[in-house]
C-alpha cells in the first residue's frame, strides 16, 4: 500500500511540473517580410517618366531647291527627295545639281505621271543615288510604263486623291488624281501640296485645266505659299485657280507653260532662267517659357 502511496506522488508530481511548465511566458515568432515575387520575364520595367526622360518635338524643316529643267529637290531632317520624276535627256543636270548640293542619297523620287519624259530616267538615277521609294499616280499607263513600275517591286508606292507621304519631317498630301482611267497621262498628274511653319509648296506638275478644275470642284483648298510651274504640256493653271493663290509666290521653270493670269500678271512670278531658286522654311519646336518651369 505505502509503495503504491509513493508510486501515485511521483506521478502526480511530474503532471504538476508539466503544467507548470506550460504556463510560462512564451517568445514571440520573429515576423519575416513576405518573399518578393518573382520578375514576370515576359515584361520590362518602365522607369517613371522625369523631365529628362521626355523626348523634344523634331524641329520642323524643309529646303526647296527649283530647277529650271522643271524639277525640285527637297531636303528634310537628313532625306532627299526628287519631284518630278526624271526624263532621260535630264539625268545629267540632275546629276550635276545633286553633286552641288552634296546630296549623296535620293529617299524617294516623285514621277507624277505615265509620261515617258517623267520616268525615262529615272532608273539611271536610282543606279546611283540609291534604290530608294519610288512614288507614282495610281493611274494606268502604256506597257513600257507598267514595265517601269513592274521592275520597282517592293519600293513602289502608288497614290491619289487623299494619300499621303513623308520627306524627313514633312507630309506631303495628294490632292490628284482624283481619277485613275484617262487617254492623257497629264489628265492624271500628281498634285502634291506640302507645308511647314508659315510655308507651303504646291507641286502641280504636267495636271491638265481639267484636273484641276476637277480638285477645286472637290471643295479641296489648292492654296499654298510656293507654286511651282513645271509643266511639259498646256496651261495647267486655271485662271480660277490663279485667283485663289493670288497673291502667292509662283516659281516658273524654263519653258512651262503660263496660266491664264487675266489682266493682271501676279508681281510674285519669279522665272529660273536657267538658275535654281531655293526656299527654305522652318516650324520650331514649342517651347517652355522659362516662367513657367
Amino acid at each position: 500500500m505505502k509503495r503504491k502511496r509513493i508510486l501515485y506522488a511521483i506521478i502526480v508530481s511530474a503532471l504538476s511540473l508539466s503544467l507548470l511548465a506550460g504556463c510560462g511566458p512564451k517568445d514571440q515568432p520573429t515576423e519575416t517580410e513576405p518573399p518578393s515575387p518573382t520578375p514576370d520575364t515576359g515584361y520590362v520595367a518602365v522607369p517613371e517618366m522625369d523631365e529628362d526622360l521626355i523626348a523634344q518635338d523634331e524641329e520642323k524643316e524643309i529646303t526647296v531647291h527649283y530647277l529650271p529643267q522643271g524639277y525640285a529637290v527637297l531636303e528634310s531632317a537628313g532625306q532627299a527627295a526628287l519631284f518630278g520624276g526624271c526624263g532621260q535627256g535630264d539625268v545629267a543636270a540632275v546629276s550635276d545639281f545633286l553633286n552641288e548640293q552634296e546630296i549623296q542619297t535620293l529617299t524617294t523620287i516623285v514621277v507624277p505621271n505615265s509620261d515617258e519624259s517623267r520616268w525615262s530616267g529615272v532608273e539611271q538615277l536610282r543606279e546611283t543615288y540609291g534604290k530608294n521609294l519610288v512614288v507614282v499616280s495610281r493611274a494606268a499607263g502604256n506597257e513600257a510604263y507598267e514595265q517601269f513600275k513592274s521592275g520597282l517591286g517592293s519600293m513602289k508606292m502608288e497614290v491619289g486623291s487623299g494619300s499621303s507621304f513623308n520627306v524627313g519631317t514633312v507630309t506631303f498630301q495628294v490632292l490628284g488624281p482624283v481619277v485613275t482611267e484617262v487617254d492623257d497621262p497629264m489628265a492624271a498628274t500628281l498634285v502634291l501640296w506640302g507645308g511647314c511653319g508659315e510655308s507651303s509648296f504646291l507641286f502641280a506638275d504636267d495636271a491638265t485645266e481639267e484636273e484641276i478644275n476637277s480638285i477645286l470642284a472637290a471643295g479641296v483648298d489648292m492654296k499654298a505659299r510656293y507654286i511651282f510651274l513645271n509643266s511639259r504640256g498646256e496651261s495647267t493653271i486655271p485662271y480660277a485657280a490663279v485667283q485663289q493663290f493670288s497673291p502667292w509666290e509662283l516659281v516658273a521653270a524654263d519653258g512651262a507653260a503660263m496660266p491664264d493670269f487675266g489682266e493682271q500678271e501676279p508681281a510674285g512670278l519669279h522665272e529660273l532662267e536657267g538658275n535654281a531658286y531655293s526656299v527654305t522654311a522652318q516650324d520650331l519646336p514649342f517651347e517652355t517659357n522659362s516662367d513657367d518651369q
